[in-house]
């Protein structure tokens, strides 16, 4: 790519084109001086795309329509794939065969339902087809699709087909693979799968039919591209150490985020900034960050708060597995913390390296502070022995755990 950089004085821009063979982009900055932000809006004949950019403390971006326009250049390079669904609807370029596949179900569904709404044919009821791959064979669902398929609209330009969970795209369907060669124009069908493989016949007959898109887990800069995106939709601003803490609690599935970050817009009102206060207050919070305040607790020898927030947990129907997993889960990251801090790392140095948010590795450096590193590799055996004592039956698993926090916030060890 080739930038070629342009400024006026008579215009509050400065413009940026990035060349390339096909298409030529156009990069717009406009600076505010009543704003902290910097905006850049990538501009081509369909759609326009924005450009998240970070400075100072606030993470922000220009507002668009849709997350799915948001598109990542790095060194030059698109970073992510093309989500067609957004962008064959307004052009209206629909394809007689879309894939929609990916361990993220929410985002899957989401354009599984967009698309199905731009694809509804007139007499729904006489040309709209729904079949679900659970419920039938493979055969009774091939036959159940080619009939629906090779039926002509009924007053009607198309025909729609959908179908959720066929396992053909991952397992294979020859069959199919020799149909889709003779799909009518007539007839759209859409999937949604878990998992496909694309050395399967099905998934390279498909991709010259159709479109195959993938709608995996968001990796972190992706979501925290998407969560400022609803943000600054709704005239917000967040904190780069909020936003830390509101993934700590939420976690990456972005129903979840969608629907606590709805609460918090709502919740925050006409102020402008989402604080950590409001995140505490606000959102709920998962078993980790329940067992993360068991372990706090822990950590500052306070054996009746560590003890509360166990029965907590308890009451609340956690099990106790879980519970203990957890733990060790938690006490290793905290380990594993305390041996790097060791060997010279910064927080954010081992959040890099371990794979977590700069928070979290504040927290754990935190707790590493309060306890050796034969404190921490004995917890960790202890939990191996709990876990075995459960297995066997030898111990109620209740007690157990109950046994192993007493022990372990005891200013005098006792064996469990």
């Amino acid at each position: 790519y080739t930038i070629i950089t342009q400024r006026s004085a008579s215009l509050p821009l400065c413009s940026f084109v990035i060349m390339a063979k096909r298409p030529c982009y156009t990069i717009i900055t406009q600076r505010s001086a009543s704003l902290p932000l910097c905006s850049f809006v990538i501009m081509a004949k369909r759609p326009c795309y924005t450009i998240i950019t970070q400075r100072s403390e606030f993470i922000y971006l220009s507002v668009c329509d849709k997350i799915t326009h948001v598109m990542a250049f790095k060194a030059g390079k698109k970073e992510s794939a093309v989500n067609w669904v957004p962008l064959d609807i307004k052009s209206g370029d629909l394809k007689n065969l879309y894939i929609l596949y990916g361990d993220d179900p929410y985002v899957r569904d989401t354009y599984f339902n967009m698309l199905e709404k731009a694809l509804m044919p007139d007499n729904a009821e006489m040309n709209y087809s729904r079949y679900d791959g659970i419920s039938l064979s493979s055969d009774e669902l091939f036959k159940k699709i080619t009939a629906s398929a090779d039926t002509m609209p009924f007053f009607a330009d198309k025909r729609l087909i959908t179908v959720k969970g066929s396992g053909w795209f991952k397992n294979g369907n020859e069959q199919f693979a020799k149909y889709l060669t003779t799909l009518p124009s007539t007839t759209f069908i859409i999937f949604s799968e878990n998992e496909i493989d694309k050395r399967k016949s099905i998934c390279k007959a498909a991709e010259e039919k159709g479109r195959l898109i993938a709608y995996n887990k968001l990796e972190d800069k992706d979501l925290q591209n998407a969560v400022v995106a609803i943000i600054l939709k709704n005239g917000k601003a967040i904190r780069q150490k909020t936003y830390d803490l509101f993934i700590e609690k939420t976690g990456s599935d972005m129903a979840t985020v969608t629907n606590e970050l709805e609460k918090l817009i709502c919740y925050t009102g006409d102020r402008k900034e989402i604080t950590e206060d409001d995140v505490n207050a606000l959102v709920s919070t998962r078993l980790e960050d329940n067992v993360f305040l068991l372990v706090n607790a822990m950590t500052d020898k306070d054996q009746h708060a560590a003890l509360d927030s166990y029965y907590d947990l308890i009451r609340n129907k956690a099990s106790v597995f879980g519970i203990l997993s957890l733990l060790y889960k938690q006490f290793n990251a905290i380990l594993m913390v305390k041996e790097l801090l060791s060997a010279g790392f910064k927080t954010n140095d081992i959040a890099d390296k371990l794979g977590c948010k700069p928070y979290a590795a504040e927290q754990r450096a935190r707790a590493a502070a309060r306890f050796s590193k034969y404190d921490l590799q004995e917890f960790l055996k202890d939990c191996a022995e709990v876990q075995q004592q459960i297995k066997s039956g030898s111990m109620d698993q209740k007690l157990a755990v109950e046994r192993l926090i007493i022990k372990h916030t005891s200013r005098i060890h006792c064996d469990i």
